[in-house]
């Protein structure tokens, strides 16, 4: 991760994984400097604006994390798609986490996105097997995937202002 305090003119290195790439990255917009990476390492949080990081939570390290969620009213909540692991949340900040998988077929999340109104829905991208939504907090994922061709999904995005309106990418 590479930090510049002058809107890109310098930038400067703060966070060094050796053969870990960051794939994600997510500002908590309830604590003002508090930045999430999401790593091939695990996750990773700098509570200084990014000048140091620490891993979260003994349970994501080693872990292909690909998506970070972050509440928008409860500053405790955290969801993250793995490569591997499917989803995961935490309700305490990031210090133990629960599965939130069952049926996320093949639990290669590429994506991922709440529902801010409704945080139990919850949409994925996965690796092969498309589009997956949950609507009780990860308990069951069912495939949203009718129209689509058979497609290696990227990106799943809510639209803010039209809840029922998903856009994705894909390979397919």
């Amino acid at each position: 991760v590479y930090v510049s305090t002058d809107a890109g003119v310098s930038w400067h290195r703060s966070l060094d994984l050796i053969d870990a790439q960051v794939y994600a990255l997510r500002p908590a917009t309830l604590d003002v400097g508090t930045v999430y990476a999401g790593t091939a390492a695990g996750l990773y949080v700098s509570r200084d604006a990014g000048t140091s990081w620490s891993a979260v939570g003994v349970a994501l390290q080693g872990m292909s994390v690909r998506a970070v969620y972050l509440s928008k009213v409860d500053p405790n909540y955290l969801v993250v798609g793995t490569y591997g692991d499917g989803v995961l949340r935490s309700f305490d900040g990031g210090t133990t986490w629960s599965e939130a998988r069952a049926g996320l077929r093949p639990p290669q999340v590429r994506s991922l996105t709440v529902d801010d109104v409704n945080p139990d829905v919850m949409y994925a991208a996965t690796s092969t097997g498309g589009f997956f939504r949950t609507k009780d907090g990860g308990t069951n994922w069912l495939p949203i995937n009718l129209g689509l061709p058979s497609l290696s999904s990227r990106f799943v995005l809510l639209d803010p202002d039209n809840r029922n309106r998903l856009l994705g990418a894909g390979t397919g």
